[in-house]
């Protein structure tokens, strides 16, 4: 397992770190005003924070392709390319809300065994939806040495029937809340989540009780690359005993960068899970390009 996950992480890196490079060479926009070259530093660190803050101030639309290896009976890869815009909305002048959509588009290997697969394409896969999600989190406007938010969290029925098992099928609901700190170069912070199903169940959709919790650390080391690690440890309490939990390790790199004046990140992670059920994924690589879009304007209401 040691071996795979130090392999892994070399594999993501060296995949990655070309396209990062680039970055590098990309001219920086050019001082508004009479900002001076300190402000400008000062407030490019403060946005790479923010766009590591679950709950910050701040538009992020990230595309993130999940490979997923070693699935099922045959070992195959499921590929969950998941888009979730994040929309940062003043409240009041106390309280912001922080909406966070989850649309997993999903292509997922056949069960079929190899000996019927076809000996020119290989086997075939299915293709859809997953189940969305919408995280909605009620967050204090002003800046503390803890930040943190709260609030409901729902999951609607959206997997294609298509894809059999991959999906829920359940409507549910339930809580999410998030909590961090940033000193120095650091964000460290924990989200999680809580779902149960709240439309009946069946013997072929059984009912939902779900948890995740991602613990994250970003280590930011100048020029807009960060060395981050965020698992997302799952846990179905509704699946037999011994088969509930998924518990991931790993790491990755991230590169701020902007493409003329648009700032962007593009991440690469790798993870191994050294907990899962039987049939569940061995490693874990993921990608993600988000565009950042800083929100300028502040509550303007009573």
């Amino acid at each position: 397992m040691i071996k795979q996950f130090t392999a892994g992480v070399i594999l993501a890196l060296a995949l990655g770190a070309p396209l990062l490079a680039r970055a590098d060479d990309q001219p920086s926009p050019a001082p508004a005003g009479a900002a001076s070259a300190a402000d400008l530093v000062a407030a490019e660190k403060a946005l790479i924070k923010q766009s590591q803050n679950p709950v910050g101030n701040l538009g992020v639309l990230p595309i993130q392709p999940n490979f997923y290896y070693g699935q099922g009976q045959y070992q195959r890869t499921q590929t969950v390319t998941n888009v979730q815009p994040v929309i940062p909305i003043a409240l009041s002048k106390r309280w912001n809300v922080i909406s966070r959509t989850i649309v997993p588009i999903i292509n997922t290997p056949s069960s079929v065994p190899p000996s019927q697969c076809n000996s020119t394409i290989g086997c075939p896969t299915l293709t859809g939806f997953g189940d969305i999600q919408q995280q909605t989190y009620f967050t204090p406007a002003k800046p503390a040495t803890v930040t943190w938010g709260a609030g409901p969290i729902f999951q609607f029925a959206t997997a294609s029937p298509n894809l059999g098992p991959v999906g829920t099928h359940q409507t549910a609901a339930g809580v999410n809340v998030v909590g961090l700190i940033m000193p120095g170069n650091f964000v460290i912070g924990v989200l999680g989540t809580q779902l149960w199903s709240i439309g009946g169940s069946s013997p072929t959709n059984p009912a939902v009780n779900s948890m995740l919790v991602q613990p994250f650390i970003n280590y930011n080391f100048g020029k807009g690359w960060a060395l981050t690690t965020a698992p997302n440890i799952t846990a179905n309490f509704a699946a037999t005993p011994g088969q509930a939990w998924i518990v991931p390790l790993g790491l990755g790199l991230t590169k701020t960068f902007r493409l003329a004046t648009t700032p962007m990140q593009f991440g690469v992670q790798y993870y191994s899970n050294i907990v899962r059920p039987n049939l569940a994924p061995s490693t874990q690589l993921k990608f993600v390009l988000s565009f950042l879009f800083p929100v300028k304007r502040r509550y303007t209401g009573p």
